[in-house]
């Protein structure tokens, strides 16, 4: 075995770019302050629990499948926090604080 690959190798997405993101789509498509915190407060705890890592031992020749199964994590790891990300702002504005 000749390389270890951690899984997620990039931890999805940057917390910090995601956090950018919310505040420009959020603030900019009309919701509040109070709306941004509540979102991020409960996406950052659901994107820390998805970006822990796992070291993975890589058997030779098997590295080019390794990426491709971390490729596909980080894809739906991205598309598993757009979606609580709708379905938290759902939750904001039926009441939930």
């Amino acid at each position: 075995m000749s390389n270890v690959i951690t899984f997620p190798s990039h931890a999805a997405r940057d917390w910090a770019g995601i956090e950018r993101l919310l505040r420009e789509v959020i603030l900019e498509g009309g919701g509040d302050q109070d709306l941004f915190g509540f979102v991020v407060r409960r996406l950052k705890a659901d994107y820390h629990a998805l970006a822990q890592t796992l070291p993975v031992p890589v058997p030779d020749g098997m590295a080019e499948a390794a990426e491709t199964i971390n490729a596909f994590h980080q894809e739906n790891t991205a598309k598993l926090l757009f979606s609580l990300s709708k379905a938290y702002i759902e939750l904001y504005q039926h009441g939930a604080r």
